[in-house]
């Protein structure tokens, strides 16, 4: 239920437009990759258009741009932190952004409380 509501009612998407989905490897991101692809929308591999591990990237931003030349229109966010940045400068006018969840702060143990 996540999955498609965050993506079919507060994304609204239309036929065509470029979806990128961080952390897709998961759950709900994966369907919603899935969704997206099925709908008829540029989706960032594992039967999408392309895809790329957002840890590896030193320059994000650079790689943003290598995949979607023309920006986002929709982003599903599961990371948070320094990628959400990077992707909202990488928005069209008028992008979407559903924020589901911050996996860069819970695996990084400098932000945990003690």
């Amino acid at each position: 239920m996540t999955a498609y509501m965050g993506f079919f009612e507060l994304c609204k998407p239309k036929m065509g437009e470029k979806v990128f989905v961080s952390a897709a490897c998961g759950s709900i991101g994966s369907l919603v990759g899935q969704y997206a692809k099925l709908f008829g929308c540029y989706i960032d591999k594992l039967g999408f258009d392309d895809a790329f591990n957002y840890k590896e990237e030193t320059h994000q931003s650079s790689t943003l741009r290598r995949y979607f030349h023309e920006r986002i229109d929709i982003y599903f966010d599961n990371v948070g932190g320094k990628m959400l940045k990077v992707v909202i400068d990488n928005m069209n006018i008028f992008g979407r952004v559903v924020v589901c969840g911050a996996t860069s702060e819970y695996t990084d143990i400098r932000k945990r409380a003690h």
